[in-house]
């Protein structure tokens, strides 16, 4: 059985959901936190 792994996306208050997440009882569902949104064209 392949394991699932949940991403989410946030455009905006994305610190305020990675704080809600980190301050959840079972903490360890955050593990990674990307704040930075790369712009740019694609060639």
């Amino acid at each position: 059985m392949q394991k699932i792994i949940p991403h989410l996306w946030f455009d905006k208050e994305a610190d305020e959901a990675t704080k809600f997440y980190m301050s959840l009882k079972n903490n360890n569902l955050l593990q990674k936190s990307y704040l930075d949104n790369p712009r740019g064209t694609v060639q």
